[in-house]
């Protein structure tokens, strides 16, 4: 097994993109002055304190930066030079051209502005969207960019629908996200059919292929693309995906945002939790999720521009016509922005001692340590999950009604339940829902 970079050895905070906007209040995915830290989330100060906090408690932090679009409003960069093309398009119009000499430079710039020393001292960098980068250049952007945060000492990780090794082995990103393990365990606990999700109507299955091999489409036909998606993974070391079970975009994109505590059980939340902490791939937590947080995380804007205001408007209940969710919230409103604020005052004390156990046993068990996917077992009974590592077993039961999963040979003792299974011989019975991790010899 290849060294790995010690920042992966660490425990680390995601801070959503930060660049200054107009108006208040925003995801962050709509900066236009890259370079300044927005003021109303407390400018510079206190960016550079969030940092502090977290390294003083042993934690790295990455921020995620947006790189394929800017603004669409108090987007004035195209006045100061040629930094849009026609030649690309994206769903905010031109796209960035990276063809031209000063707009790579101020891109890579910009990165390193984050992750220098003498700028921000973040430990790496999530970039955006990265399908919606269009660069035709023999070197592209995203291998500049990752030579430049690698010079100092930090690390880069792509959002990606792409599910392409190249991202990896040719541009030298130190990790891609990985959807298709999330939208398995969602489908798995939600039944849920419409839009992307009509591509994981066999969920259980499809969850075993994400985990033995980083993704499920690696050259299939995808459904929802109308085409064949996807590259081989199974070669790559686990440790350059990002899995989760629940993200910002996975829950705010949904019409009311709700999260997996409003879709499921107890026992669903477990199960889900389990499998992300125990695969060989970097887990991600969404805020408050280790604590079993209700608050929604829905999409919210305080843009000036009325035109904009309505587009918006309009695009949202766009969006959801392959689901069946009315009533979506008024992105402009200011309630739904309050209403996406959580409450660290209400926390269930359950969910986040399951979670500290879960990721200490990831941290200490030797077992868990080697992320080759060769040694990675996964198999399904109905709808039971069953996920070897050496003598660690997960065993994962995403069926409401009871069920009993028939475990390898082995001398099987539990060392994590998360309530309601019983071990009775081989047997594993649950009473719904939930999560066991067995060990052996």
């Amino acid at each position: 097994m290849s060294p790995v970079n010690p920042i992966f050895l660490r425990l680390l905070v995601e801070v959503m993109p930060v660049a200054a906007f107009p108006g208040s209040r925003n995801w962050g995915y709509d900066g236009v002055a890259l370079f300044a830290a927005h003021a109303a989330y407390g400018g510079p100060a206190a960016l550079a304190r969030l940092v502090d906090a977290a390294h003083g408690a042993g934690l790295s932090a990455f921020l995620d930066v947006v790189y394929n679009h800017l603004g669409p409003e108090g987007n004035y960069l195209s006045e100061f030079g040629p930094y849009f093309t026609p030649k690309h398009k994206t769903p905010w119009g031109d796209a960035l051209d990276f063809s031209q000499p000063q707009v790579r430079r101020y891109f890579v710039e910009n990165a390193l502005r984050w992750v220098s020393p003498a700028g921000s001292g973040f430990d790496g960098l999530r970039l955006d969207a990265i399908h919606g980068i269009y660069d035709d250049s023999p070197r592209h952007i995203l291998q500049e960019i990752a030579e430049a945060v690698h010079a100092e000492g930090g690390l880069v990780i792509a959002e990606s629908d792409l599910n392409d090794v190249k991202l990896i082995e040719r541009y030298g990103l130190d990790g891609s996200w990985a959807d298709d393990l999330h939208h398995a365990i969602h489908v798995a606990l939600t039944g849920e059919s419409q839009g992307y999700y009509a591509d994981f109507q066999d969920p259980m299955r499809q969850m075993v292929a994400a985990l033995e091999r980083g993704w499920f489409y690696e050259g299939q036909h995808k459904p929802s693309f109308g085409r064949k998606h996807g590259t081989p993974a199974a070669h790559l070391a686990a440790r350059h995906f990002v899995v989760c079970a629940q993200n910002h975009d996975q829950i705010g994109n949904r019409a009311r945002g709700e999260r997996l505590t409003e879709l499921t059980d107890e026992g669903g939340l477990r199960a889900a939790a389990t499998v992300i902490a125990l695969q060989p791939a970097l887990p991600l937590y969404f805020q408050g999720e280790e604590w079993g947080a209700r608050e929604p995380f829905q999409y919210f804007v305080s843009h000036t521009d009325p035109a904009l205001v309505e587009a918006i408007r309009k695009g949202r209940r766009e969006e959801f016509k392959g689901f069946s969710w009315a009533d979506v919230p008024d992105p402009l409103a200011e309630e739904t922005f309050r209403r996406s604020r959580i409450d660290r005052g209400r926390k269930d004390a359950r969910a986040l001692e399951w979670h500290k156990a879960l990721l200490t046993m990831r941290q200490e068990h030797p077992a868990l340590q080697d992320d080759a996917r060769s040694g990675v077992r996964a198999a399904v009974q109905g709808k039971t999950l069953l996920l070897q590592r050496g003598p660690l077993l997960l065993v994962a039961a995403f069926g409401a009604q009871p069920s009993d999963a028939r475990l390898p040979p082995g001398s099987w003792r539990v060392l994590l339940d998360s309530g309601g299974s019983n071990l009775a011989g081989d047997r594993l019975r649950f009473r719904g829902r939930g999560a066991a991790v067995l060990e052996t010899g």
